[in-house]
C-alpha cells in the first residue's frame, strides 16, 4: 500500500484532509467524525486516545517514519527526514505538514486547536510504522516526545520500532522508557538503523523517496 502525501491536500477543509484521496488513510472515518464536533466543543483528548486505540494497525508495503522533536530542534528533524528519504523511506515531519500550519486560522478556541493537533498527530501515527525521537537538552519536560514514542510501538516491553537519536554535544541521561529501543548517536548509526529495518518490508523496492523541505540544499548533518 502507498501511503498519501499528505502535502497534495493544500488548501482542503480540515475536515476533508483525508478525503479524495486514492489510497486508504488509516483511522480516516474515526477522524472525520471527531472533527465534527470540535467548533462545539463537545471533544475531549480522551475520545480521541479511546477512538483511536481501537482501529486495528495496517500492513504496509513500504516502511514510513514518524519524526517526534521539540520545535526548537527542528533543524535536527528534518536532517532525520531527509536521511530517511534517502533510505526509501516515507515519513511524517510536523514542520513539512501545511494542515498543521492552517489549523492556527481556523476560529477555534485554543482548546479546540490544540485537540485539531492531536487529532493530525493520531493519524500520523496510526499510519506510520516507525518512530524516531531526537533527544537534546531541549527534550526534558516535553510531553509530546514519550507520547509518541509509545504510541507508534507494539504492546511489547522492548521494540526496534522506537529509536531516538541522542544529542552527542549535550548532557543528556536519556528517559528510561528510551532504553526500550535503539538508541543512535549518529548518522552511520541512524542510516544503519534505517537500512536493516527497511530490509524487513521484503516487497518494498523503492530506494529513495520524496523529501518534501528545501530540496535546494541538504539539510545540515547531524552533530557528531
Amino acid at each position: 500500500m502507498i501511503l498519501y502525501n499528505w502535502m497534495n491536500q493544500q488548501g482542503q477543509p480540515f475536515i476533508r484532509r483525508y478525503r479524495d484521496l486514492n489510497d486508504k488513510i488509516l483511522g480516516r472515518d474515526v477522524f472525520e467524525g471527531l472533527a465534527e464536533r470540535l467548533p462545539d466543543g463537545a471533544l475531549e483528548l480522551g475520545d480521541i486516545i479511546r477512538n483511536f486505540d481501537a482501529i486495528a494497525t495496517g500492513s504496509w508495503l513500504c516502511p514510513r517514519l514518524f519524526i517526534s522533536h521539540r520545535m526548537v530542534d527542528y533543524g535536527y528533524a528534518e536532517r532525520i527526514a531527509w536521511l530517511a528519504s534517502e533510505h526509501g523511506w516515507d515519513y511524517w515531519l510536523d514542520v513539512h505538514d501545511p494542515g498543521l500550519a492552517a489549523i492556527n486560522t481556523r476560529l477555534l478556541s485554543p482548546q479546540s486547536q490544540a485537540l485539531a493537533v492531536a487529532l493530525i498527530i493520531e493519524v500520523a501515527l496510526l499510519n506510520c510504522t516507525h518512530v524516531l525521537a531526537t533527544i537534546t537538552e531541549n527534550s526534558p519536560g516535553s510531553a509530546w516526545i514519550p507520547y509518541e514514542n509509545g504510541r507508534v510501538k507494539p504492546n511489547l516491553v522492548a521494540s526496534q520500532l522506537a529509536a531516538c537519536w541522542l544529542h552527542p554535544g549535550h548532557a543528556i541521561t536519556p528517559a528510561e522508557y528510551m532504553n526500550l529501543g535503539p538508541i543512535l548517536r549518529d548518522e552511520r548509526a541512524i542510516r544503519h538503523w534505517l537500512s536493516a529495518e527497511k530490509a524487513k518490508f521484503d516487497d518494498c523496492l523503492r530506494i529513495e523517496s520524496e523529501y518534501h523541505g528545501n530540496e535546494s540544499y541538504p539539510p545540515d548533518e547531524l552533530p557528531e
